[in-house]
This record gives structure tokens, C-alpha cells and sequence, in this order.
């Protein structure tokens, strides 16, 4: 007996008009230029795996992206851990595109398919964890080319309700094949858009990495106050500032003491972490300094510095520095700060100030160009920042229910409740709480 096939009418009539915005993206490049684009998306974590090798190469000799930015948590480093502790948890399915300019691999997109609540979303690769939606590339112009294509082949696999990438940098790579896209598609029933909120950037710090002149210029009133606050700090015990790596004995007890004083300050604001709530992520940080990662080699590398007042911790920062070029001799582009927090008991001697200062002037082999406090900007990184960069989300439904998604929570209620969570210093999971039927109020 013979079956008709089952289709969804409207993800079937979406993937037509997909199919032709390819073609219509195909069709200029191949008239345009002499370059052969390809595209292999590999969705098994056995296939990345074997694919490892040529991404850490990539990863290893190529250009930082944008504005001293690079794609720490594109790395093979941030993301075979990620899915070992993390996304197994999840039952994510890893999307990732390798895309191939003249048979060469020029480019690598790392996103991934979850279903949240009956909904199948593309996102960045590691999201929440994950803070910036970037691609490795090879730094050549045409990198765009490449990733638009990628873009618009990923949106045709089939189930998918919704396109969430981001938030990645304005200006980069990823962001203009993000354009080309949205362009391409404004004529649709749900088009795709490019979301910006001007209070989200990157902060960063440039360091002057000549040793004669180590540090960033400081005026006199941030000088006065760092050194009371070493002068404070000094009376607790001999002050002492160290970087740890990866295989050093102390990080992984350094990333489990970071995790709990950031838990106690949440709590003590409270404030939730949706990020740190997730199962696995104390394993997935601390085994940042453990794994042999697959293809690893000259690739990002994860480090924690700690500022100590005598042998008690009072600041702590997890970092992710980008591979330096030694055939240049430039120094590593940018150090990434994940997270970092201090010892409440040492507030008055300003922590959090001291480690970015002792952060940017001390010297040492892994000296970067550039620090970054990625996205959240607070008052503290302000003081502090010597350049911003943007940050946009790319946005597209595919079917009605991932556009109900769309307008409904994530641009409708969620945004709501987060500024309801920040007046009141609820968490956001209490509030969500509040919001199902049947749930207990307090009189």
C-alpha cells in the first residue's frame, strides 16, 4: 500500500521562497566572480569531531574578526566542551557550517537547533553560554559571500520554526551576510529583521602592550582612587595578581570559587542567571582546563586571573584569550572576560576596579592588544572603556507559531518581565512563576 506524504503547507511554501532567495544570492556572485562557494553543514557530534583538526587549524591562523574582536566561542575550545556537558542536556542538535571558498575552507558558522516548549529554534552554538554570534573566517573580504549563502542554505532545513542569532558584532562578517539576507527577504509574510537596542555593546579596553609604557593612560582621580584601594586591600594581607591556565592545579578550584561568590551576589541582589541555572555548566567551566580538545592547537585558550590578599581570594575573572600570530608579531588580539566577581567582604577596596587594572598592566607572554567585558555594559565598564561595538540580532519566523515567538515573547512579554524582575529585584524565573494559573500568591 502506497502513502501520500505528510507536509507542512506553509514550512513547504517558506522553503520555495528560501529556495529561490538562494538562487537569486547564487546567481550575482557567479556572474560577479570566478570563485566556486560551497557549503556542508554537519549536524552529529561525530562529524564535528572529524572536522575538528581543519577548524582548529583555521581557528589558529586566522584574522580576529572585527574591531580586536574574535570568535572565542566559535572555538573548538569553547564549543566540543560545551556539548559534552552542556548540550547533551539539552538534546540540542549541532548545525554547523563549513563553507568552502575554491575547495580551501574559508569560513566556519557554528549554530545549532533546540525545541523549547513545541518550538524548533536556530541559534548560536552554546546559547546562553554562548555571549557573541560570530564565524571563524579567514579574514579575506569576500568572507560574507560565503556566509550568506550559509545563512540562507541553514534556514531551509526542515522543522525549523524560528531564527535567533545573536547578539553579534555590528560591522562584522556575519552582520553584513545578515543584511544581505534581510534585504532579500523584506517582501515576505514573516520577514527577516535586524534588531538593535543602542543600550547593548561591547566594551573594550585598549592596552598600550609596549613594556616601557605598560597600560592605558588613567587620569588623576582614577589613579588617586585605585591606589586607596590597594592601600585598603594591603591591610588584609600582601597583594599579589597571577594568571592561571588551563592545565595549572588551580584552576579548576579558582572557576568553582568564582561560580559561588557570582551565585552569592546574585542571590544577595536578587538576581537570576539563566546561563549559570543550567545543569553541567560548573562541569563545562572547569572542564575548560581539563579536555583535550579535538584539533587543538595555537587556538583560543581559557585562563582565570585572580587578585589574592594574602592567600584569600578577592577577585576573580574567567577569561578566553584568542591565539596570537607569532609570524607577525603582534601580541594576542583580545582577552575575553566571561565572568567575573569578587568577595563581598572586600567591597570597599573596589575588586572589581583592581583586577581590570592589574589585568591590563601586567606584562607577560600571553600580553594582549585588547581587553574585552563583551555585552551588559554597567556603570563600572563605562569608567573604563576606551571604545564600543554594537550589537544587533538577526530575527526571522518561519512558520506562524515561530512568529508568535517572536512577537509574542521575545520582543513582547519577555522584555516586560525583565523590567518588572530589575524594579522589583525579583528573579526572572520568580516572576514567571507568578504568571502560570493555578500558582499560590502571597496576600
Amino acid at each position: 500500500m502506497l502513502h501520500a506524504p505528510t507536509h507542512d503547507l506553509e514550512q513547504d511554501a517558506t522553503a520555495l521562497d528560501e529556495r529561490d532567495a538562494v538562487a537569486n544570492l547564487e546567481a550575482p556572485i557567479s556572474a560577479q566572480t570566478a570563485t566556486t562557494w560551497s557549503v556542508e553543514i554537519v549536524d552529529t557530534l561525530t562529524g564535528l569531531e572529524s572536522r575538528a583538526p581543519e577548524w582548529g587549524r583555521l581557528e589558529s591562523v586566522a584574522t580576529r574578526g572585527h574591531n580586536n574582536q574574535h570568535s572565542a566561542f566559535q572555538s573548538p575550545a569553547w564549543v566540543f566542551p560545551w556539548l559534552t556537558h552542556i548540550g547533551a542536556n539539552l538534546n540540542v542538535t549541532p548545525v554547523v557550517a563549513f563553507i568552502y571558498r575554491d575547495r580551501a575552507l574559508a569560513a566556519i558558522l557554528p549554530l545549532m537547533e533546540q525545541k523549547r516548549s513545541g518550538i524548533v529554534h536556530l541559534l548560536p552554538l552554546g546559547e546562553p553560554h554562548t555571549q557573541i554570534c560570530d564565524a571563524v573566517t579567514d579574514g579575506q573580504s569576500d568572507c560574507q559571500i560565503g556566509l550568506t549563502l550559509a545563512l540562507a542554505q541553514i534556514t531551509l532545513r526542515k522543522g525549523v520554526d524560528v531564527v535567533a542569532l545573536g547578539p553579534m558584532l555590528e560591522g562584522s562578517p556575519l552582520h553584513a551576510a545578515a543584511l544581505t539576507l534581510a534585504d532579500q527577504g523584506k517582501r515576505r509574510e514573516h520577514a527577516p529583521v535586524l534588531v538593535q537596542d543602542p543600550a547593548q555593546y561591547v566594551t573594550l579596553i585598549d592596552s598600550d602592550v609596549d613594556p616601557a609604557k605598560p597600560g592605558i593612560t588613567l587620569g588623576k582621580s582614577r589613579r588617586k582612587a585605585l591606589r586607596k584601594g590597594m592601600e585598603r586591600l594591603s591591610a588584609h594581607g600582601s597583594v599579589s595578581f597571577k594568571r592561571v591556565g588551563r592545565n595549572h592545579p588551580d584552576f579548576v578550584p579558582l572557576v568553582a570559587k568564582a561560580l559561588q561568590l557570582k551565585r552569592e551576589w546574585l542571590t544577595r541582589n536578587g538576581l537570576f542567571s539563566t546561563g549559570l541555572a543550567h545543569h553541567g555548566i560548573d562541569a563545562f567551566l572547569a572542564g575548560l582546563g581539563s579536555t583535550a580538545f579535538p584539533g587543538d592547537g595555537g587556538g583560543t585558550e581559557p585562563e582565570v586571573e585572580v587578585l589574592m590578599a594574602g592567600a584569600h581570594p578577592v577577585a576573580i575573572a574567567i577569561n578566553l584569550v584568542g591565539p596570537a600570530h607569532p609570524t607577525d608579531g603582534e601580541p594576542h588580539p583580545v582577552r575575553q572576560c566571561y565572568l567575573s566577581t569578587y568577595d563581598p567582604a572586600f567591597a570597599g577596596c573596589s575588586p572589581g576596579n583592581l583586577l581590570i587594572h592589574m589585568s591590563l598592566t601586567t606584562q607577560d607572554a600571553r600580553q594582549t592588544a585588547c581587553l574585552s567585558l563583551l555585552g551588559f555594559p554597567t556603570p563600572q565598564k563605562a569608567a573604563w572603556e576606551t571604545r564600543r561595538v554594537g550589537l544587533v540580532r538577526f530575527e526571522q519566523a518561519l512558520t506562524r507559531k515561530g512568529a508568535l515567538w517572536l512577537d509574542g515573547w521575545l520582543n513582547g512579554l519577555r522584555p516586560r518581565l525583565k523590567q518588572l524582575a530589575l524594579a522589583s529585584r525579583k528573579p526572572l524565573s520568580h516572576l514567571i512563576q507568578l504568571a502560570k494559573p493555578g500558582t499560590p500568591r502571597k496576600r
